[in-house]
């Protein structure tokens, strides 16, 4: 099943692939008939306006609907628990998190990733400036670190939109200090192994400002499958600093 598209997610516009947004019809459908919304709010107030395309269905909310966005999304963040990327069900065994599952998902464990993904749409990654994405993820990993760590790596398997797990990427480079275990390299090959250069390019950026030396092993391996001359290039540069 495909991941939500949280890089769409906003206090606007909410749009998700084809299968997720069933879910989340259905899910709001009950939260309304359970009476969770308050009685002020009914359905057609909810979603003002539909716009869509063939691929996905955008709903923009009324005013009153944006203000039930979190509400209702850390709701169905906890029904879909074992398959959307906002939650660390992909990955536990890959960080062998020592975190138990809790019956309902803290709103402030669940939110993290709308504001990260906020911050990028409202203001581009430029080399040589920082972002506001920078400190939120720096809060997000002190505060909650299995869950931020299961986001990004879900992050880079499923998330659709290139410039979004790009700009995770080299924004996640730029905190510091940060914890370099290995939950950092198995977040590298990940993103080394997508299919998109600029994923990839992301990637190195990152390992190269965190300065792990322990990446010099997974970047030489890497650049003898790279398939881009210039990618490859940079991961030999790179690699040579790392060894210095």
């Amino acid at each position: 099943m495909g991941g939500v598209m949280a890089s769409h997610i906003n206090t606007e516009l909410i749009s998700f692939s084809p299968e997720i947004l069933v879910s989340f019809e259905q899910s709001v459908d009950s939260i309304v008939e359970a009476g969770t919304i308050n009685q002020d709010f009914s359905e057609s107030e909810l979603w003002e306006t539909t716009t869509g395309d063939p691929t996905y269905e955008e709903y923009n909310y009324s005013r009153k609907g944006a203000d039930l966005q979190r509400k209702i999304w850390t709701l169905f963040v906890h029904e879909l628990s074992q398959i959307s990327y906002l939650s660390p069900g992909k990955c536990e065994n890959e960080f062998k998190s020592s975190e138990t599952s809790e019956s309902l998902v803290k709103e402030e464990d669940t939110l993290f990733a709308l504001d990260i993904i906020s911050a990028i749409n409202a203001e581009p990654v430029e080399d040589g400036f920082s972002h506001p994405a920078e400190e939120l993820l720096k809060k997000s990993l002190a505060r909650s670190p299995q869950k931020t760590f299961s986001w990004l790596y879900n992050t880079v398997h499923y998330e659709r939109n290139i410039g979004i797990v790009a700009s995770i990427l080299k924004c996640l480079g730029r905190v510091k200090p940060i914890d370099r275990g290995d939950w950092i390299i198995h977040i590298a090959r990940a993103a080394l192994e997508h299919h998109d250069v600029e994923v990839r390019d992301a990637a190195v950026q990152m390992l190269e400002l965190l300065e792990i030396e322990r990446a010099v092993e997974l970047l030489e391996q890497h650049m003898k499958r790279e398939q881009v001359g210039w990618l490859r290039d940079y991961i030999e540069s790179v690699t040579q600093d790392l060894k210095e």
